[in-house]
């Protein structure tokens, strides 16, 4: 127990963890709000309290020593990812044709990409599939990337490479299609974008 709550270390993580969750509302700014999504604190503190552990362990048996900030970073992308991927398996009810694939018009190639992110080592993972008008798969492709801090960056850098592989796989007519749907609205935007992500999109 003194590990997780009651030493130094520990206790800075678990003040800014709670500074997130329950900003002082005289100077609340816009990046505190939903800092850890859509979560009650009971799912915020089993993972502080597994995130606490888990650096503890780290630094006892591999000698890795990381900052109090970084951890609340790693404790934030595990749980937008986990209520992301929950949204994404969610059953809900859905008509036949809502759910049904829908093919691109002959001629055009759909490419679908996701990207996954591993916070603790700044790593994620992507992959594309293509497929035709009737739904022949004409390619897949993945691979992984490193130094990456965040999910966002991840699904960005996911799309980047499906459609530089979809260009080197000669498809000259594509539908770009992915669940990370503001990477989406970036690709498809001809306004400027000042985000992070802005130079990787254009």
């Amino acid at each position: 127990m003194h590990a997780i709550f009651e030493c130094e270390f520990s206790k800075a993580v678990w003040d800014i963890v709670r500074a997130y969750y329950s900003p002082d509302e005289q100077r609340c700014d816009e990046q505190k709000l939903n800092y850890f999504g859509d979560l009650e604190w009971m799912d915020i503190s089993l993972i502080t309290a597994w995130a606490v552990w888990h650096n503890r362990n780290l630094e006892l048996h591999e000698m890795v020593k990381r900052p109090a900030n970084d951890i609340v970073e790693f404790i934030r992308d595990f749980l937008l990812e986990f209520q992301r991927c929950q949204s994404a398996v969610s059953i809900v009810a859905k008509s036949e044709s809502s759910s049904r694939w829908q093919a691109p018009r002959e001629g055009v190639i759909e490419v679908n990409f996701d990207g996954s992110f591993l916070a603790s080592d700044h790593m994620a993972s992507f992959g594309a599939v293509a497929r035709d008008f009737e739904g022949a798969v004409m390619g897949s492709m993945a691979g992984n990337l490193k130094y990456i801090d965040s999910a966002f960056m991840a699904e960005s850098l996911a799309a980047l490479k499906a459609i530089s592989w979809a260009r080197d796989m000669g498809f000259t007519d594509i539908v770009l299609e992915g669940d990370a749907l503001t990477i989406i609205k970036k690709a498809n935007s001809s306004g400027q974008d000042i985000s992070p992500v802005g130079p990787i999109v254009i």
